[in-house]
């Protein structure tokens, strides 16, 4: 939930697009904001954001990819 809304109660479609991009990343890296590895200040979102400069699949879910397709590979290391 984006954080104007839980504070002030507001509904926007700022609002909408924040909760998708949570969204996303909870489908692609397969965690939950709710987990226990994310208390105090560390979140879902500062995870992928600090997590970004490293190769991607260390932070999308396994199960998403087969890191034994060339073509992946390839894809990753241009990126």
């Amino acid at each position: 939930m984006a954080p104007e809304y839980g504070s002030e109660g507001l509904v926007s479609t700022m609002v909408d697009v924040y909760s998708f991009g949570i969204l996303l990343m909870e489908v692609f890296s397969r965690r939950k904001p709710t987990e226990e590895m994310f208390s105090g200040e560390l979140t879902l979102k500062r995870w992928m954001f600090e997590s970004y400069p490293n190769p991607v699949i260390e932070i999308v879910d396994s199960e998403l990819l087969n890191a034994d397709d060339e073509s992946i590979r390839y894809r990753l290391k241009a990126a």
